[in-house]
C-alpha cells in the first residue's frame, strides 16, 4: 500500500512540474497547507492538487477544479453540496485524471444543502463524484443521506478505505410554521418533516397564511389544479391521492 502511494504521489508530482514548464498560466501544483474557508475558496487552475490541511467551500455547485490531473488528499475537505474530481480542460470537456489518492486517515465529505427563497425550500443534494484512471482510497469519503457517491476509473483500489452515505439527520426546524417572506408576526411558511419534499406541488411550495385550522386557507400559489379546490390549511405538505 505504502509503495504503491509513492509511487503515484511522485508520478504526479514530475508530471506537474513538466506541465507547468509548457504553460504559464496553470500552475504546476496547488498545495493547501493550512486552512481554506468556505467564505472565499480558491479558484483551482493547477496540474496538481494536494491537500495537507483543511479544505472547506460551500457554492450552488460542486465544487470543480481546472486542468488538474493529479488529485492527493492527506487531511479534510468538505463542501456543500460536493467535489468533482476529474480533469476539465480550459474549453470544459471533461476527461478522466490520471490519478485521485485519499490517504489515510484523509476525510473527504460532500454535505447536504438547502435554501429558502421566498415561499420556496429548495434542496441541493451532495454529490461525491471521482473519474480517474488510477483511484485509491485508504481514508473516509461520505455524502449527505440525500447525496451519491460515484467512483469511476481503470484501476480503483478501496482497500481499507471508508465510504458512506450518512444517516437522515434531525433539525430543530423540522415539521414547524416559520415567517420568512415579511416581518409580519404571522408563519407563512411551513418546513417538513425531514426527508420529506413538496414535489408535488411545483416549486416546493409552503405558503401558510395561519396555522390555525379555522382560518379560511389560501395556501397554494401554485397553478397545480388541485389549489383551486378548498382545502384545509394542512394539504399543501402533501399530495392529493386522487391527483395522480
Amino acid at each position: 500500500m505504502k509503495s504503491i502511494l509513492k509511487y503515484l504521489i511522485v508520478l504526479g508530482l514530475v508530471s506537474a512540474a513538466a506541465e507547468g514548464l509548457r504553460g504559464s498560466e496553470i500552475a504546476p501544483i496547488f498545495i493547501n497547507p493550512g486552512n481554506s474557508t468556505a467564505a472565499n475558496p480558491p479558484q483551482i487552475n493547477a496540474t496538481a492538487f494536494l491537500n495537507l490541511g483543511t479544505f472547506t467551500v460551500q457554492s450552488e455547485l460542486s465544487y470543480d477544479f481546472q486542468n488538474t490531473r493529479f488529485f492527493t488528499n492527506r487531511g479534510t475537505m468538505q463542501a456543500a453540496p460536493g467535489f468533482r474530481f476529474d480533469y476539465t480542460d480550459d474549453f470544459g470537456t471533461r476527461r478522466p485524471a490520471a490519478n485521485f489518492v485519499n490517504e489515510g486517515p484523509g476525510v473527504i465529505s460532500a454535505v447536504d444543502g438547502n435554501g429558502y427563497y421566498g415561499y420556496s425550500n429548495i434542496f441541493f443534494q451532495s454529490m461525491l463524484h471521482v473519474r480517474a484512471t488510477n483511484v485509491l482510497n485508504a481514508g473516509y469519503m461520505s455524502a449527505g443521506n440525500q447525496g451519491t457517491i460515484r467512483i469511476q476509473g481503470q484501476n480503483v483500489n478501496l482497500t481499507r478505505g471508508a465510504l458512506e452515505v450518512e444517516a437522515i439527520g434531525g433539525s430543530f426546524f423540522a415539521n414547524s410554521y416559520v415567517e420568512l417572506t415579511d416581518s409580519e408576526p404571522t408563519p407563512d411558511a411551513f418546513y417538513p418533516d425531514n426527508a420529506i419534499y413538496d414535489q408535488y406541488w411545483g416549486r416546493a411550495f409552503r405558503r401558510y397564511p395561519s396555522p390555525d385550522p379555522s382560518t379560511p386557507s389560501t395556501c397554494c400559489d401554485s397553478k397545480a389544479p388541485a389549489c383551486a379546490l378548498p382545502r384545509p390549511p394542512t394539504v399543501c405538505s402533501r399530495p392529493d391521492p386522487g391527483m395522480g
